[in-house]
């Protein structure tokens, strides 16, 4: 497959930020527009085959004249397929404050082109490093997106503030600390949804060095849940990122335990209800990598981000290629009514690790993840045939 360009200007792209909606592909990322000398955030739409399905159009300064550089774009898509969401932070204030653009699912900024370059907080100090995730909850079941940052408002130390932007581009302004009040920084938050709410990692600086830290938060970005402390080592740990399998979380981040001057990334298996399943576990070896970033398929997790010497990488963590567990025997399905059907399966057999949760699948297409062996489907249809299958994933080895 062939590189697909989004800026044909003479001047570097970079932090990008990629998500997927089931169909097509959306990056937000920093670039000059090759009139102005500041770096600004950019939004476009790609295709499956990352073709360019809609012009770059800056969302910084929308409509606008930049008068300083944006940084640090994150991009959401809408869980109901009814666009996307992105943040960044820049100083027209006279400080680092932390702005949104929402558009809808053509790539067209909402609300009639008026949910552009919103100020999620009016404090007079910065706010730095946002990332943004879609929430369930919602008026009228239209859903939003719920932001974090890191923000010095306190004029003494950093914490972790939340704030919800609606499906209609409006914002709640309940500017919520998510990070246990007290006297020490937290900072580099990341966001990952799940269906009770938010899983949240951030760095945290209470016991004197740089540790992760991870929170559930509810639907509106409150907490739901107390803190639990994932690293607990003298060494600097940094920049989490959170990521939901369907299951559980997996948490990666970046990590100097081996030495002061050798980076590696972490990895660390929380469950649903913010529990720690297992301990840390050490994802990538001789890259000196930063900034970690992750994915996760039924094969397990793909890692990825900056390297030294300018270079990037890719990894793949946790796959079970060599002892794939065995496919789920003797489906039956019970109960058929009209619109329903209960399937029920045997347990997959794998003597090496445990089975993470069954992927259950309908003609085809992944319709849900399940920790049990039974699974019921609703709206169905009468005169329609189905067909079903079922894959066990197994998590991780820590």
């Amino acid at each position: 497959m062939a590189p697909t360009g989004l800026s044909s200007y003479s001047y570097y792209t970079f932090s990008v930020s990629l998500v997927f909606n089931g169909t097509n592909y959306a990056v937000a990322y920093i670039a000059s527009n090759g009139v102005t000398v500041y770096w600004q955030a950019f939004f476009a739409k790609l295709g499956p085959t990352f073709n360019v399905l809609s012009s770059p159009t800056k969302i910084s300064f929308y409509g606008g004249t930049a008068t300083t550089n944006a940084y640090w774009p994150q991009a959401a898509t809408a869980g109901n397929g009814s666009g996307y969401c992105v943040v960044w932070y820049d100083a027209r204030s006279g400080h680092n404050q932390v702005y949104a653009t929402q558009l809808d699912a053509t790539g067209a900024v909402v609300n009639s082109g008026a949910a552009h370059d919103l100020a999620l907080s009016a404090t007079s100090n910065e706010q730095l490093y946002p990332s943004v995730a879609w929430s369930q909850y919602g008026t009228n079941g239209t859903g939003g997106f719920i932001v974090a940052w890191q923000d010095y408002r306190s004029a003494t130390h950093y914490e972790v503030e939340c704030e919800m932007v609606w499906g209609n581009g409006s914002l709640s302004y309940f500017n919520t600390a998510v990070s246990p009040p007290g006297t020490y920084n937290a900072t580099f938050p990341h966001l990952c949804s799940f269906p009770s709410g938010e899983g949240l990692a951030w760095t945290d600086n209470r016991n004197g060095n740089a540790d992760i830290y991870f929170m559930n938060l509810s639907y509106m970005g409150y907490p739901a849940g107390s803190p639990v402390q994932v690293t607990s080592n003298s060494a600097t740990q940094e920049y989490p990122y959170v990521v939901w399998t369907g299951y559980e979380f997996g948490v990666f981040w970046q990590d100097l335990r081996n030495g002061s001057n050798i980076t590696d990334v972490w990895f660390q298996r929380v469950g649903s209800a913010g529990a720690l399943l297992g301990g840390n576990v050490q994802a990538t070896s001789g890259l000196n990598p930063y900034f970690p970033s992750a994915a996760f398929a039924k094969l397990g997790y793909l890692v990825v981000g900056d390297a030294s010497n300018s270079q990037n990488y890719a990894t793949s963590f946790g796959c079970n290629y060599a002892y794939a567990p065995g496919c789920p025997a003797g489906m039956v399905a019970y109960g058929v009514t009209g619109t329903s059907a209960t399937l029920s399966w045997l347990p997959a057999f794998d003597q090496y690790t445990d089975i993470a949760y069954y992927q259950v699948y309908r003609n085809s297409q992944p319709i849900a993840k399940t920790a049990s062996t039974l699974y019921t489907d609703t709206g169905l249809s009468l005169g329609t045939t189905y067909n079903y299958s079922v894959l066990a994933v197994t998590p991780p080895t820590s």
